[in-house]
């Protein structure tokens, strides 16, 4: 399904050869090294998607942020070691232009009910799309596309919640220095959701 939906990571040359060094024998590769040599060897255009469904779902992210964004693309994994080890069928770059880095919001497509309920890795699993010719697929794309964007909105809410105001830190001035050094001990993984119809 993940294929008709993102379409198929298609292997050049040069990707084997990058990944063969990066990966180990099993083919596994550290996600963020496998996200970036996707990236680094993308064989398409992310900024206009050969799957009808990508490139909808881009052009409908870009049309809900407006001018907010500088640039929005997409990426397929299906068939990556990214896909297989990590879970993610594609994700979505955003780029504002006030920001060094983008946002990078992960996606799979599954009809698997466990997957959808407790085991996915993915930002946003996306259980089934309507066919393009339906009377739903445009409702569709443009709910999985404001729920791209209420994901990356929540990251900026919990951003601005965990600034020194809410911990009692000066509101002006240095940090004290025993407050720089700390570092919060558990990383809480990414927000997970299931879209639903």
């Amino acid at each position: 399904m993940e294929r008709d939906v993102f379409g198929t990571f298609n292997q050049t040359k040069e990707f084997k050869e990058a990944f063969q060094e990066l990966a180990t024998d099993t083919g596994y590769a550290p996600y963020e090294q496998a996200m970036s040599i996707i990236r680094e060897h993308y064989p398409g255009d992310p900024e206009n998607p050969e799957k009808e469904f990508a490139n909808d779902l881009r052009l409908e992210i870009l049309d809900l942020l407006g001018p907010t964004a500088t640039d929005v693309q997409f990426y397929t994994a299906v068939g990556t070691a990214l896909d297989h080890f990590h879970g993610i069928d594609a994700w979505v770059e955003i780029k504002y232009p006030e920001r060094k880095s983008a946002e990078i919001i992960t996606l799979d497509v599954t009809l698997n009910k466990d997957k959808q309920e407790t085991g996915h890795k993915a930002n946003l699993i996306i259980p089934e799309i309507p066919a393009p010719s339906s009377d739903d697929y445009l409702e569709a794309v443009e709910h999985i596309a404001k729920q791209i964007l209420k994901e990356v909105n929540g990251r900026q809410l919990k951003q601005i919640d965990t600034t020194g105001l809410q911990k009692g830190l000066p509101r002006l001035g240095k940090m004290p220095n025993s407050q720089k050094s700390k570092k919060p001990k558990d990383k809480k993984p990414p927000l997970r959701r299931v879209v639903t119809f």
